[in-house]
C-alpha cells in the first residue's frame, strides 16, 4: 500500500510480484534491492507504512473482507463470483471466460 501511495500502480505491482516470488530471507538488504528496481526508497516506504493513510486502506479492506465472508487466502472476485481456495488456472480461465461473457 505504502508502495502504491508513493510509487504508482506499477511500482506496486512490481513489488508485489518480486515479493510473492522470492525465495530465500526477506532481509533490509534484498528490501532494497527491489525498492531500487521498482524505483522507490525503502527509508521512504517504511516511513509511509505508518501514515494514517495506509492504516485506513487496510481498514477498508479488512472491513470488505468481513462482509464478503472472505477469511482466507486465496480468494478471488471475478464478476459476481467468489472463488475460494486453489483453482488450477485452466478453471480459472473458464471462470473468467464465463463472466465476460455473462457481463
Amino acid at each position: 500500500m505504502a508502495v502504491k501511495q508513493l510509487a504508482g500502480d506499477a511500482a506496486y505491482e512490481q513489488v508485489h510480484d518480486a515479493l510473492m516470488t522470492m525465495r530465500g530471507n526477506v532481509t533490509d538488504d534484498a528490501l532494497a534491492r527491489i525498492g531500487k528496481d521498482a524505483g522507490v526508497g525503502v527509508a521512504a516506504v517504511t516511513a509511509q507504512m505508518d501514515d494514517a493513510s495506509v492504516t485506513a486502506e487496510l481498514q477498508a479492506n479488512h472491513e470488505l473482507a468481513g462482509k464478503l465472508s472472505i477469511s482466507g487466502t486465496p480468494t478471488f472476485i471475478m464478476g459476481d463470483e467468489i472463488l475460494r481456495g486453489y483453482l488450477p488456472l485452466d478453471a480459472m480461465r473458464q471462470v473468467a471466460e464465463q463472466e465476460r461473457a455473462d457481463g
